[in-house]
């Protein structure tokens, strides 16, 4: 998709006419019809403008992917949070974010749940809307959930653990969500569980 092209979307989204945004940016509604046409460019200065008019991120409306519906259910997978639970939490309703993990949806996020979502789970936006959720995040996580309390040290992933987050990172949504709901039935089985090791339980 390109710049114009989701300047559109955005627009349409906020539920503005080329008018109405035109008027607010103090511009001839012609002008951006031609950006949206991409038969002229805007500055980048004027991009800015637009997503504090329209209120998303800037990078949303630039012809950048996002990767907001993989990052969020990454998160969410990483650190055991429910939607239900993250809606309680951020105040974010369940159906939107329902829709921002749908990679099929054209919802665009506001500022304020973007900057919600990132001071949730403690990262900054760009983890949140780039392709960023990776298998450094999962090793920074999961040792920071793990580091011993009366030591400085930070505790390493096993081997056979980095094997597994490195072939999740190449796999799709679908194919992440199979091998945690696989790695939880084993666990839940009990005859694969460390003695003493208390589970991390999950909502559903």
């Amino acid at each position: 998709m390109t710049t114009g092209q989701r300047i559109k979307e955005v627009r349409k989204a906020a539920g503005m006419t080329q008018k109405e945004l035109a008027g607010k940016l103090g511009l001839a509604y012609q002008t951006l019809a031609q950006w949206e046409n991409d038969l002229r460019k805007p500055k980048i200065e004027t991009l800015e403008r637009i997503s504090i008019v329209l209120r998303v991120p800037v990078k949303q409306i630039l012809d950048e992917p996002s990767w907001l519906h993989e990052n969020l259910r990454f998160y969410r997978d990483i650190d055991g949070v429910s939607r239900n639970k993250l809606s309680a939490e951020t105040g974010i309703p369940v159906s939107i974010i329902k829709t921002y993990e749908d990679p099929c949806s054209s919802r665009f996020i506001t500022e304020e749940y973007l900057q919600k979502i990132a001071d949730y789970f403690q990262v900054p936006h760009e983890r949140v809307l780039g392709y960023s959720a990776t298998y450094e995040d999962m090793v920074k996580r999961f040792s920071e959930d793990k580091a011993p309390s009366t030591t400085t040290s930070v505790t390493t992933l096993p081997e056979d653990v980095q094997r597994v987050a490195s072939s999740m990172e190449q796999m799709n949504e679908e194919g992440r969500g199979k091998v945690v709901d696989y790695a939880e039935d084993l666990e839940a089985s009990g005859r694969y569980k460390k003695r003493g090791a208390a589970r991390m339980g999950k909502e559903a």
